[in-house]
C-alpha cells in the first residue's frame, strides 16, 4: 500500500509539472513577452465567514490577455492566483489556481494546486437532522485540479475533468456519529476521478456579468482504476442567468444540482450551505446524496461603485426515497467595486436562514 501511494504522489506532482510546463508554453511565444495588458497584484488577504471565522494571509495574482487576443475577446482575462491564508480555527489553507484563456487557439486551460488543513462541523446526514446536536471533525488533504478544454465555437465548450485528492490525518470526535455509524470515508484516503465538462457562456463578463447564460455540467466518476479508494460518481449542474432591467439594476439567478451515486465519503456528499450557496445556513449545515438550490438577487447601484443586493434562495438535499423538505434563506449585501475595469468587487452579507450569518469576501456568490 505504501508502495503505491508513493506512485500516486508522483503521479500528481508529475502531473502537476506536466500543467505548469503547457501554462509556460500557453504564454511564452519565441522567448518573447506573449502577454497584454499584464497586471500583477500582491496584496494582503481578509475575510470572514462563520465556518472560518477571520482569515488572513498573503495572495497575489497575475492577470493578463494572451498576446493577439482581440478587442472581441476582452471580456474574460486570463489569470494566475496563489496564496497563503490562516484562519482564528486554526485552519490553513495554501494554493495556485490558474484559468489561461486563449479563444482565438480554441482553447482553455484551468486548474488548481494545494494543501489545506481544515476543520468542519457536522450535523449528520440527511434533510432534517437536529441543530442542536453538531460535532466537528479536522482533515488535512493535498489537491490538483486539471481542466483543459477544447473551445467549440467562442461560447461553447468541452473538456475533461480530473480531480485527485488524498485525505488523512482525520481527527473525529470520540463518541461521535462519525465514529459509531461508521460514515463511509473517515479511513480517509485517496479520491481520485476523470469525467467530462461541457459548458456555455454568453455572459459579457466573468466576475461581474450585466447580461448573459452560463451552462455548466460536468460529470466524473471516481473508480479505482484511477487509485481511488472509493467507487461513485458525481453529476454537477449550474445554470446563471444575468439581465440589466431597468434602472441599471442587474438581475442575477442560478440554479445549481449536485447527483451523487456510490460509496461517496462524506467529505463528497452534496452539501447545503455557506458562503455561495444558501446564505445564512451554516456550510455543510445539511448533507446527502443529492442537492439543488435555486437563488436570485438583484444588483442595485445606489452611489458612484456601491451597490446593494437583496437575495433570497431555496433548496434541499436529498437521497432515495427521502421526503422533501424544502429549505428557504434570505438577505441583503453591500458592494464596493475595487477595479471598475475588472469588475472586481468587495462584498458584504447578512443572510437569515436557520440563523443570522455574515460574510466578508472579494466577488460575488455566483
Amino acid at each position: 500500500m505504501r508502495i503505491f501511494k508513493l506512485v500516486i504522489y508522483r503521479y500528481i506532482i508529475l502531473t502537476s509539472m506536466f500543467t505548469l510546463g503547457l501554462l509556460s508554453l500557453g504564454i511564452q511565444v519565441s522567448g518573447q513577452d506573449s502577454l497584454t495588458s499584464k497586471e500583477w497584484v500582491a496584496l494582503p488577504i481578509l475575510y470572514y465567514t462563520p465556518e472560518t471565522s477571520l482569515a488572513f494571509g498573503m495572495g497575489s495574482i497575475l492577470s493578463f490577455y494572451p498576446k493577439g487576443t482581440s478587442n472581441e475577446f476582452k471580456n474574460r482575462a486570463s489569470f494566475l492566483q496563489a496564496g497563503l491564508l490562516y484562519t482564528l480555527e486554526q485552519q490553513l489553507l495554501t494554493y495556485f489556481s490558474w484559468n489561461i484563456y486563449n479563444p482565438e487557439k480554441k482553447w482553455e486551460l484551468a486548474g488548481e494546486l494545494g494543501y489545506y488543513k481544515f476543520s468542519y462541523d457536522y450535523w449528520g446526514i440527511g434533510n432534517q437532522t437536529n441543530a442542536e446536536y453538531v460535532e466537528s471533525y479536522g482533515i488535512s488533504y493535498p489537491r490538483l485540479r486539471l481542466n483543459p478544454k477544447w473551445l467549440i465555437t467562442d461560447r461553447l465548450g468541452l473538456g475533461l475533468a480530473l480531480n485527485l485528492d488524498y485525505y488523512y490525518n482525520i481527527d473525529l470526535a470520540e463518541g461521535g456519529k462519525l465514529n459509531l455509524e461508521n460514515v463511509a470515508g473517515i479511513e480517509g484516503g485517496f479520491v481520485n476521478g476523470i469525467g467530462l465538462n461541457l459548458s456555455y457562456d454568453s455572459r459579457d463578463h466573468t466576475t461581474f456579468p450585466l447580461s448573459g447564460l452560463f451552462l455548466n455540467a460536468k460529470g466524473v466518476n471516481y473508480d479505482k482504476f484511477l487509485g481511488s479508494e472509493y467507487d461513485f460518481s458525481s453529476l454537477e449542474l449550474d445554470f446563471r442567468y444575468f439581465k440589466t432591467v431597468q434602472y441599471s439594476w442587474i438581475w442575477a439567478s442560478q440554479l445549481f444540482v449536485q447527483l451523487n451515486n456510490g460509496n461517496i465519503p462524506f467529505y463528497n456528499l452534496a452539501l447545503l450551505g455557506g458562503a455561495k450557496n444558501m446564505r445564512g445556513y451554516l456550510k455543510g449545515r445539511y448533507r446527502d446524496d443529492n442537492a439543488w438550490t435555486v437563488q436570485t438577487e438583484m444588483r442595485i447601484p445606489v452611489w458612484k461603485r456601491f451597490f446593494i443586493v437583496p437575495f433570497i434562495a431555496l433548496g434541499d438535499v436529498f437521497s432515495e426515497g427521502s421526503n422533501s423538505h424544502i429549505k428557504w434563506a434570505g438577505g441583503g449585501g453591500l458592494r464596493y467595486t475595487v477595479k471598475q475595469d475588472k469588475r472586481i468587487n468587495i462584498r458584504l452579507d447578512a443572510g437569515y436562514g436557520e440563523s443570522f450569518q455574515f460574510y466578508f469576501s472579494i466577488l460575488e456568490a455566483f
